[in-house]
């Protein structure tokens, strides 16, 4: 028998083999971390445009405080935003312009704010902006928010994210909800002071708010307890990537706390947004 014919009865009787005898596959273990992000669907040109003079020609919405990463928002409007009703959608035409400034820090890292306990901003970094008009967004394919596409610049008006990569910005705002029209604080349009900052976290606690936690990184003694607040309008969940602990869907105001009897790092994440929320707690 030549080694041809050898061969191919190997290979009949592996082919029976796999025949009379599929194995199942295993079932996928119970997810840990979180997945890492992925360039998804978005438009190839910029529709919405860099709005010039905005500052000047816009009106000022409203103003927020991310202690997450330590910035404070301004976001405009345009006189189509800026005449929206309260539970109306915005619009077409409209477009919103939101600055992402640093905060100011002292000599210790620590966020100043100023006489009515809002942050003191300092650096201007960049420069977002979304549109709404008839037929938009459709390039952002599943993660589309309605008629509204997105754009981000550097200070200066040149891209700082090219169009093919702003599907992160209609991924996070899918959380603001169809309800809001798909913009995250419209209630506070019609607030007295259109500013919002998170309530003051006591010791041993940590916020969720603005799709992030804050603080993102913390060290504590063994035996120490600490405490998740959700201070944010969504909800959000408290998930370790090594198992150690995992709370239930915490709806806005809700807490979970967990002693951490054990050194060690722990890095864990939201499981409902878990491309955006991620953070990590020391124990020495």
């Amino acid at each position: 028998m030549n080694k041809r014919v050898l061969g191919l009865i190997v290979l009949l009787l592996l082919a029976a083999s796999c025949a009379r005898a599929t194995p199942t596959p295993p079932a996928p273990p119970a997810p840990t971390q979180a997945p890492t992000p992925t360039l998804g669907p978005a438009p190839r040109v910029d529709r919405v445009g860099f709005p010039e003079g905005y500052a000047t020609k816009f009106q000022v919405l409203y103003v927020f405080d991310r202690p997450g990463n330590k910035q404070a928002r301004v976001v405009y409007g345009n006189d189509k935003a800026a005449s929206r009703k309260p539970g109306e959608p915005y619009p077409y035409g409209s477009v919103i312009v939101i600055e992402h400034y640093a905060a100011k820090l002292d000599a210790q890292g620590t966020i100043m704010k100023d006489a009515d306990g809002h942050y003191v901003r300092d650096r201007l970094i960049n420069v977002f902006a979304m549109r709404k008009e008839p037929g938009y967004g459709a390039d952002y394919q599943h993660l589309r928010t309605d008629e509204w596409e997105y754009a981000a610049y550097n200070t200066g008006g040149t891209h700082f994210l090219p169009p093919e990569r702003t599907a992160f910005c209609s991924a996070c705002h899918q959380f603001a909800g169809v309800k809001r029209d798909w913009v995250f604080r419209g209630d506070l349009v019609f607030a007295p002071d259109k500013h919002a900052t998170p309530p003051p976290l006591e010791a041993n606690e940590i916020g969720l708010d603005s799709i992030s936690f804050y603080p993102a990184a913390l060290t504590v003694n063994p035996g120490t307890t600490l405490t998740w607040v959700n201070n944010d309008t969504v909800a959000h969940t408290v998930t370790a990537r090594n198992g150690a602990f995992s709370s239930p869907v915490l709806r806005p105001g809700e807490r979970f706390s967990f002693t951490f009897n054990t050194s060690g790092a722990f890095d864990y994440f939201c499981a409902i947004h878990p491309d955006f929320m991620k953070a990590k707690a020391g124990v020495e």
